[in-house]
């Protein structure tokens, strides 16, 4: 069965609302069993560079073994402007003019805040990095988006798959990498991190690794329960706070499946024991660590000890490691500039606030740090972009309308504990891969209006048998 399901991808032929048409269905099956794409292009090539850069971290691996940073920044501009240069007006819709004016009006404003604060010159780094960002991540929207082979698109899903999977296996062997890629010396805190020199990046790597395996599954069984299980051990070894409670989220939104009773009934049952169990697991988890005390170190087992507070409901300065304290100091700082934004980089570092390695800590919540730097115009396009790209998600057939929720749930969940999500290549990654689908399959009346002024303003003559854009979006998604 899962062999069956995963050489056909249904891609619908055209956009509908509700439940996908018969005739989409259909379409969907047409794909051609044992056919193999079409030869790689630069623009196949370069999309797949970005995804390796991206979820293998190479500038951090580069940092960790020879001290050399940015080394693959170079190349992956390199790959974004190669698609960008193929740039196409089916690639436009509500999700991309949204993420492009999020981007806009928190540089805009942000600039325009830190001229009035005399901070201008600390401000110009941030437009380089938010620039980049939103290069690479329309590069990949308009790749995913405008892919006239099926098979080139199904074949970059599950390459994106396979990267972000064998990232999440080096995770597990972080005490063999800490020897080769930092000089033997072993992070004092206790985490795996594989290739990131965060543990916190590596855990939510392994999550759209996890993701992408369950709604992409492989064809052998036995390598599927080895990756799933393999990715999930994985992110509980990063001990990331965020990771591990949004992985256990998804699990249990895996679980509940309303279209098998007994399953659902099962999980329900157990959830209500959960439930009883949750009350007192901080303090069961606290009995079984002093069983083992000299297992673990001191920091393992405080973190340990958090994590399973937050999963029982505490959720303070201690359980957080002084997240809540940095939350309410960004309100304040945002009331007392309202209706003004303190500036670019004012909310990446909070003066004044905590500090940790002789470093100021920053927000550590994307929406606050848009919030307090650029104002609440940037937060509403953000805002309406994710509540967009779901509400779309709604009319896909059933994998990807699963695959998108999945990725918008996680994605949404991450900012909540970081205020660099649109600064990391690999969350950009993700991101653009959700954008490009939604505008793939959904209904894109913005993109037909564009892709219609375009053909009127073309000075170019259209014979009868030229296609329309159109036609080949239809055939992008109908080999």
């Amino acid at each position: 069965m899962i062999a069956r399901e995963f050489r056909v991808i249904r891609f619908p032929l055209r956009a509908c609302r509700g439940r996908p048409s018969q005739a989409t269905k259909d379409k969907g099956e047409q794909l051609i069993r044992g056919h193999s794409a079409p030869g790689l292009s630069f623009a196949d090539l370069a999309a797949r560079f970005l995804v390796v850069a991206a979820g293998l971290s190479l500038n951090d691996l580069f940092s960790r073994a020879f001290g050399v940073g940015q080394v693959a920044s170079p190349g992956m501009f390199l790959a974004a402007a190669v698609l960008l240069l193929r740039l196409n007006t089916r690639a436009l819709g509500w999700p991309t003019i949204l993420f492009l004016g999020t981007i806009a009006s928190y540089l805009g404003l942000g600039l325009l805040f830190s001229a009035i604060h005399n901070d201008i010159e600390s401000a110009i780094p941030y437009c380089y990095m938010y620039l980049a960002s939103a290069a690479v991540t329309l590069g990949v929207v308009n790749y995913v988006a405008t892919t006239e082979h099926t098979e080139k698109l199904h074949s970059f899903i599950l390459f994106t798959r396979n990267v972000y999977a064998i990232s999440a296996a080096f995770i597990l062997a972080s005490p063999l990498l800490e020897k080769v890629l930092d000089q033997g010396a072993y992070a004092n805190d206790g985490r795996f991190r594989g290739l990131f020199s965060n543990p916190n990046e590596a855990s939510y790597v392994g999550i759209f690794g996890w993701i992408l395996c369950t709604v992409f599954p492989f064809k052998d069984r036995r390598l599927q329960i080895v990756a799933a299980s393999g990715i999930a051990a994985g992110v509980a070894c990063t001990l990331s706070k965020g990771g591990i409670v949004v992985l256990v989220a998804l699990m249990l939104y895996q679980a509940f499946d309303l279209r098998k009773p007994k399953r659902t009934a099962i999980v329900t049952f157990l959830a209500a024991i959960g439930l009883v169990v949750i009350q007192n697991i901080q303090y069961l988890t606290m009995q079984i660590l002093a069983q083992y005390s000299g297992v673990l170190s001191s920091s393992q087992t405080i973190r340990i000890v958090q994590i399973t507070g937050i999963l029982g409901g505490q959720i303070n300065s201690e359980t957080s490691t002084g997240r809540t304290v940095l939350w309410n100091l960004s309100l304040e700082r945002f009331a007392d500039n309202f209706p003004l934004g303190g500036g670019l980089g004012s909310f990446h570092f909070l003066v004044g606030g905590i500090g940790e390695g002789g470093v100021w800590q920053g927000a550590h919540n994307l929406y606050l740090m848009m919030l307090g730097e650029a104002g609440p115009i940037p937060l509403l396009f953000l805002l309406l972009m994710g509540g967009i790209s779901v509400a779309k998600a709604f009319s896909l057939p059933e994998r990807f309308r699963h695959l998108l929720l999945l990725l918008w749930i996680t994605l949404g969940l991450q900012a909540l504990t970081s205020h660099g999500t649109l600064e990391l290549r690999h969350i950009l990654l993700v991101v653009a891969l959700a954008l490009g689908l939604t505008i793939r399959l959904a209904p894109n009346r913005l993109a037909r209006r564009a892709s219609r002024s375009w053909q009127r303003s073309s000075l170019a003559p259209r014979s009868a048998s030229s296609p329309t854009p159109q036609a080949v979006g239809a055939r992008a998604v109908d080999p």
